[in-house]
């Protein structure tokens, strides 16, 4: 990053600064643990405290951080942290403490564990481009856990999407999951986007491995087989029931018709659908219809009640910015990056939420806004 001397770059040098010196004060140095913030509301009034390790969260926020040189804190975080919190049956929890102890959950979320497999290729990929060669030593060292998640998700799949393999009666993937935004039960678009995500991941991962003695057998030949065929299957069910067919848009669930900026999930980062798709630009035109605020920052979805429900969040108007770059729209980026700066205090710190006249922040240093803020600069 170079300074060229105007308002927006020193800012934006600012905030990235402000992101390599505060990450570390969430992370738990033992086993990498990553919080989602330090505590903001400690008598719980409001946000039913911030101070934990969401599987989730932390993938995407190593998997951004991996370009600031934390990728030692990637690394411990699968093989302590997440070797440490798996359950029996392949899939992590809700949340967790840092020190890998179990937090208050109220249901479980598939995607959760998706996105461990997508983002342990996307972790291999960034260390590639570090190191410059190759040097498989991560997978092998994590490809059994991963492994364990993809036969949970696989009998997610055929249990939910094909309506086979239902026998066991309390099996959990007959259970009903959260969305993304924790509101709804049921199957998400989100979701469904991660699942993909986590097929097209471990084939390449068992590509990659194919030279080592172990997995150039028939048996991951046929796994090989089987999830290239499922990533087929979840894309088509996506096509058959997340579209509106009136409008031409996704939708994000069975419950209801509202606009989610989590509907990019099937774009970035999971990339089921190319940009140029007419569903994906329908999607984005109601976005922005919706979604949009006169300060061109974005809203988590229609109707959120979250503290007012009208306050931009940072990793909606980030996740809108790298669409805009991913197209090439360059002024809409710009405009979505602004929004991110303008958001942020003095220190270089980013919020969750800012109100659109940008004097009201809620939850300030939240990680995830931070690694949507180097996604948008690095992507």
């Amino acid at each position: 990053l170079k300074n060229d001397g105007t308002e927006y770059m020193e800012k934006l040098i600012n905030i990235y600064k402000r992101t390599i010196l505060f990450i570390p004060f969430l992370v738990n140095e033992e086993t990498a643990g990553i919080s989602a913030t330090l505590e903001v509301d400690e008598e719980r009034d409001e946000s039913g405290r911030y101070s934990y390790c969401w599987p989730r969260d932390a993938i995407m926020m190593y998997s951004y951080f991996d370009v600031l040189n934390f990728d030692n804190y990637s690394n411990k975080y699968y093989e302590i942290f997440l070797r440490n919190t798996q359950l029996l049956d392949g899939i992590w929890e809700q949340r967790y403490f840092t020190d890998c102890t179990l937090a208050p959950c109220w249901g479980y979320q598939i995607d959760e564990t998706a996105i461990v497999v997508w983002g342990a290729y996307k972790h291999y990929l960034n260390y590639l481009k570090k190191i410059g060669n190759s040097d498989d030593t991560f997978l092998l060292q994590n490809v059994d856990m991963l492994d364990r998640a993809m036969t949970f998700i696989n009998k997610y799949v055929e249990c939910k999407f094909l309506n086979i393999n239902c026998d066991y009666k309390n099996a959990i993937y007959k259970h009903e999951t959260f969305d993304l935004w924790e509101n709804n039960e049921g199957i998400s678009i989100y979701a469904t986007a991660a699942i993909y995500g986590a097929y097209d991941a471990m084939v390449n991962i068992y590509k990659i491995l194919n030279k080592y003695q172990g997995f150039n057998d028939e048996n991951v030949l046929n796994k090989i087989k089987d999830y290239e065929n499922k990533k087929i299957i979840v894309k088509n069910y996506v096509l058959e029931n997340f579209v509106d067919k009136q409008r031409n848009i996704f939708i994000r669930n069975f419950k209801d018709r509202y606009i989610d900026i989590s509907m990019i999930g099937t774009i970035i980062p999971f990339e089921m659908f190319d940009v140029n798709d007419e569903v994906v630009r329908n999607t984005v035109d109601e976005i922005n219809n919706t979604l949009r605020t006169y300060s061109n920052g974005y809203l988590r979805f229609q109707n959120d009640t979250y503290i007012s429900g009208t306050y931009p969040w940072v990793i909606a108007t980030a996740w809108m910015g790298m669409y805009y770059k991913k197209i090439g729209n360059m002024e809409e980026y710009k405009k979505c990056m602004e929004v991110i700066l303008k958001s942020s205090t003095p220190l270089g710190l980013l919020p969750e939420q800012i109100s659109s006249d940008f004097t009201e922040r809620w939850v300030i240093g939240l990680g995830w806004s931070h690694a949507m803020f180097i996604g948008l600069i690095s992507e």
